[in-house]
């Protein structure tokens, strides 16, 4: 679920949240016993223990083509964005000779327009090229594209970690709005973030947590990298991590059994959690799917029904490690997920 900017503004509170989700049944898996072995060769590092909630509002290069808009003219109506084969989701980098960095950039590009102008853009990594003719607006009489624009994402996720240098990793996975929006979001800036609410997750729907946070207050940090294996960055706040439990990165020895995960259901401190890893992967190479977990804590399954959108990046602890973090939930069966090895967590 997300939330976009339009012409330049957001919307305040943000209510959304950031989670991958898999529609599978429980009965798709053999659950056996495998263990892991220690991915990383360096020594094992201590970090601050994440599960606290985190804003995450990311730019995009330039703006990005969201849908279409009829235009009404004096002589009928007009489409000059589709028309001219702009399609949903490509960047638009420049239009009448004039750099597109933002969405207003648009308005001043095409207003004194006379006949076609050329675009550029980036569809799936490549440019393309063409022509527009913007359409007069009869009613504001202001010449147009026909095209809703976006030039951001933003969301709520769950902190993974923090290092003792600010380096934050969170979500566990990448954040893109579509399945060719890869590249489209790689920097911004972490906020403050509290939850109000969740919804429940029950069989076929996922629930959700419910958060806010001011994408116009003061940033508590950047965001360097969106990742396939979460959101990298740094804090600058350090009041934000400092108070949070020490803990080794380390998912070696890890093994089915008990452990716990740490998230946040109500406000912006996280709690602790008992879960089950029912399956693990013997991994060679980074993969979001690295563990099957399953929630057994009554009070996480009596407040979320299981595991719910916004609880990725989720802490999973074991015998005093923290060995990985949620990525996924089970539309199917929602006490059931995805987790992530910290060591290719550490990877980002």
């Amino acid at each position: 679920m997300f939330v976009f900017r339009r012409h330049g503004v957001k919307y305040v509170p943000i209510i959304l949240s950031l989670f991958a989700i898999i529609v599978l049944s429980c009965a798709c898996f053999a659950f056996s016993s495998v263990s892991v072995k220690a991915y990383a060769e360096s020594d094992t590092e201590l970090v601050y223990l994440g599960g606290m909630p985190i804003g995450l509002d990311l730019d995009s290069a330039a703006p990005v083509a969201k849908d279409f808009v009829v235009i009404v003219t004096k002589d009928g109506t007009a489409t000059p964005a589709k028309d001219a084969g702009i399609k949903k989701g490509d960047l638009l980098t420049e239009l009448n000779g004039m750099r597109l960095k933002k969405v207003s950039d648009i308005s001043e590009a095409v207003k004194n327009a006379e006949g076609s102008v050329g675009f550029k853009a980036i569809r799936n990594g490549k440019e393309i090229t063409g022509m527009i003719t913007p359409a007069l607006d009869s009613a504001t009489g202001t010449p147009k594209i026909g095209l809703i624009v976006k030039d951001g994402i933003s969301g709520v996720g769950t902190v993974s970690f923090v290092k003792e240098n600010g380096d934050i990793c969170t979500l566990g996975h990448r954040i893109s709005d579509s399945d060719d929006s890869k590249g489209l979001y790689e920097t911004g800036r972490f906020f403050d973030c509290r939850i109000l609410s969740v919804h429940k997750s029950q069989k076929g729907e996922p629930g959700s947590l419910k958060g806010t946070f001011n994408p116009n207050s003061d940033p508590i940090g950047v965001i360097e990298k969106n990742t396939d294996f979460g959101i990298y960055g740094k804090i600058t706040d350090k009041n934000f991590y400092s108070n949070r439990p020490k803990i080794a990165l380390d998912s070696s020895g890890v093994m089915p059994g008990s452990a716990t995960v740490y998230t946040t259901l109500s406000g912006d401190e996280p709690n602790e959690y008992d879960i089950e890893i029912v399956t693990l992967s013997g991994q060679k190479s980074p993969d979001v799917k690295s563990m099957v977990i399953r929630v057994t804590d009554p009070e996480l399954k009596d407040a979320a029904g299981g595991i719910v959108q916004g609880m990725s990046g989720s802490p999973i602890v074991q015998n005093g490690k923290l060995v990985g973090a949620v990525t996924h939930v089970f539309i199917n069966d929602p006490v059931l997920g995805y987790g992530i090895y910290a060591e290719w967590l550490k990877i980002g």
